[in-house]
This record gives structure tokens, sequence and C-alpha cells, in this order.
């Protein structure tokens, strides 16, 4: 196996346990620290279009959409993105989730104002 399926197969694997952390993250304080921190650093009054690398279950992507922003969240893990879909959809949030490799991103050039990761 080559050791992006093996990254793959992981999360895959992780993505229920993972999803119902953060799902408990983003009804928690943490959630609104982590929205104020980011926030500190984009340019107010624009309506930016943002890519969260290593989405996972999408909690970067969600606050962000909360916010009022047009997010893309890009993982390499089916799971992952399945949990985010639904957590987003639980939140009537909505993120264009979508499955590819951060390393070699099939997005042209200039496509985003901001680009995000988490851990």
């Amino acid at each position: 196996m080559r050791f992006d399926e093996q990254v793959q197969d992981y999360w895959n694997k992780r993505s229920q346990g993972f999803a119902q952390v953060r799902r408990r993250e983003l009804a928690s304080t943490d959630a609104e620290a982590w929205r104020r921190f980011i926030l500190s650093y984009l340019p107010q009054g624009k309506d930016l279009v943002i890519l969260d690398v290593g989405t996972g279950t999408g909690f970067l992507a969600i606050l962000l959409a909360q916010s009022g922003y047009h997010v893309v969240g890009l993982d390499s893990s089916a799971h992952m993105l399945k949990q985010a879909q639904e957590s987003a959809a639980a939140l009537d949030v909505h993120v264009q989730f979508c499955q590819g490799d951060a390393q070699r991103v099939a997005f042209p050039d200039g496509a985003f104002d901001v680009i995000v990761t988490r851990n």
C-alpha cells in the first residue's frame, strides 16, 4: 500500500470518532475563540473565497462559512469528508467539500483569497 493510501486509510478509520470530537468543539466556546482568532487576520468587509486544506471533518471550513465566507474544504479522506458534509448540513451551512491531495491541489493559481489549515 502506498503512503498516501495508508494516510487515507488511517483517517477513514478514525473519521467517526474524530467527527464526534469536532462536533462537540463546534458547539463549545472553543469554536468562538477559533473564529475570533482567524477573523482577526482576515481583511474586513471583503467577500473572500477560502480554501481549508486538510479540512478533515470541516471544523475551520464550517466556522468560516458561518462567518459568511465562500469556503472549499479539501481532504484526501472520503470518510472525513462525509462527516464534514453531515456536520455542515446539521448546522445549515454551505461548504464545498472535495476530495484531493493537499500536496498537489488541482485548483488554478489565484483561485482563493485565503488558505487555512489546522493541525
